[in-house]
């Protein structure tokens, strides 16, 4: 097992990667929409992405890719379901937490920008 260490006000959180658990990332019932837009921009019943598994993403401007990504780094957070990533669920972090979760994991939203991305 491996992991990390951040704290969290007044209280130390450890992230812990159980080197057996296959799944890194977990989707649950997520659905996020941006303000003033009818329809969500990502709505996902499921999604598991296990250790080693390499993921595309591909779909027309405006489909929600980059809106997925940001859920995923813990920039936005969803109106509904769950996030888990390596175990931990972003969705009940608070903004600083996620920060900190970033930080402690090497998650960047800014990697996952492709070069015609807008600011």
């Amino acid at each position: 097992m491996g992991g990390s260490s951040w704290p969290l006000a007044r209280t130390t959180v450890r992230v812990v990667v159980d080197a057996a658990s296959a799944i890194v990332v977990e989707l649950s019932g997520v659905v996020f929409s941006w303000p003033a837009v009818a329809r969500p921009v990502v709505n996902v019943a499921s999604l598991r992405i296990a250790r080693g598994e390499r993921v595309f993403l591909r779909g027309p401007s405006g489909s929600g890719k980059s809106t997925l990504l940001s859920l995923l780094a813990g920039v936005v957070t969803p109106q509904a379901g769950a996030i888990r990533m390596l175990g931990t669920d972003l969705t009940a972090l608070r903004g600083a937490e996620r920060d900190r979760f970033r930080a402690a994991t090497g998650v960047s939203p800014s990697r996952y920008r492709s070069s015609s991305a807008r600011a």
